[in-house]
């Protein structure tokens, strides 16, 4: 069955102050770690890249300087992160197989993880990551902690069947939604598995250096 990744990278990067794709880790850009953890995935067929019209052309030399083979389309992104994934899932070449969906600014996804939720889809049609909350948690709207074992984090990427997801996102969308399995939610039960620290998301400049940790692990 083919397996389809749409990354997204059509932010605006208002914390981190500058186009973090493109942002030096280990003399390479940011997003080349995350091109990279799909594109030499054996079970990965084709990537679409959702961007700003202005990253364009450098989005295009990255694609060519680091042999990226399997990015077959760049497409616009839209005014909110649904829009853009949407846009993205109408540019995909299959009409039906699975389809991972991820946050650009997540680097440092691991093949073990991308290989879990690829097979978790045999048994479910929607699957996401989660990481357990694990501080103590206080919320401010009911001053008070909430328990802290009722909370998890949901991380990228998020698996739908092709045709499931894009029927919701063709007949049920919702651009304030949060994520792509919010959006699905309704209408099926989700398939979590547990995800994994390293798959951390770049917010500012200060996450670098925890990509950058995990980096030289190696």
């Amino acid at each position: 069955m083919n397996t389809s990744v749409v990354i997204v990278l059509a932010g605006n990067s208002t914390r981190f102050g500058q186009a973090k794709q493109f942002f030096p880790v280990n003399g390479k850009p940011l997003v080349s770690y995350t091109i990279s953890a799909f594109n030499t995935h054996p079970l990965v067929d084709e990537i679409v890249l959702v961007i700003r019209p202005d990253d364009e052309k450098e989005l295009n030399m990255i694609v060519d300087d680091f042999k990226f083979n399997k990015v077959k389309k760049m497409v616009y992104g839209g005014e909110t992160r649904a829009e853009s994934v949407r846009n993205g899932l109408n540019s995909i070449s299959f009409e039906k197989g699975k389809v991972l969906i991820h946050d650009g600014a997540r680097p440092l996804v691991r093949d073990t993880l991308i290989t879990r939720l690829i097979e978790e889809l045999e048994k479910s049609k929607c699957v996401v990551p989660f990481l357990l909350q694990e501080d103590a948690t206080y919320s401010l709207s009911k001053n008070n902690y909430i328990d802290r074992h009722d909370l998890f984090r949901v991380q990228t990427p998020q698996a739908f069947h092709i045709e499931v997801i894009q029927n919701v996102f063709k007949n049920h969308f919702d651009p304030k939604a949060l994520d792509e399995a919010s959006m699905y939610r309704p209408f099926g039960e989700i398939g979590f598995i547990h995800g994994d620290k390293q798959t951390l998301k770049v917010t500012t400049k200060e996450d670098i250096a925890l990509v950058e940790a995990y980096l030289n692990q190696k």
